[in-house]
């Protein structure tokens, strides 16, 4: 219900839970593969991605989310030694 009011949006993560963000702002994602942290961050050359013809032609888009995944500053150095 939160979600179909817009006061939250879903967040596709890493297993099987979902995860709910307040932030109905545009942002982007930053995911840990090891944790599973998701961190926000705004990215005005991401919120101006040229669309790819093939989507267009797809159907119209209204927004466009970039999901980084990676590790964390605190699962980086843990996952290397």
């Amino acid at each position: 219900m939160l979600e179909e009011k817009g006061i939250i949006s879903s967040s596709e993560t890493l297993g099987e839970r979902s995860r709910y963000d307040a932030n109905t702002e545009r942002h982007h994602h930053f995911v840990c593969e090891e944790c599973g942290m998701i961190a926000d961050f705004y990215c005005d050359e991401l919120d101006r991605f040229p669309l790819p013809r093939k989507v267009a032609a797809m159907g119209s888009v209204d927004r466009v989310c970039v999901e980084l995944r990676g590790l964390c500053r605190k699962c980086r150095p843990a996952v290397r030694k």
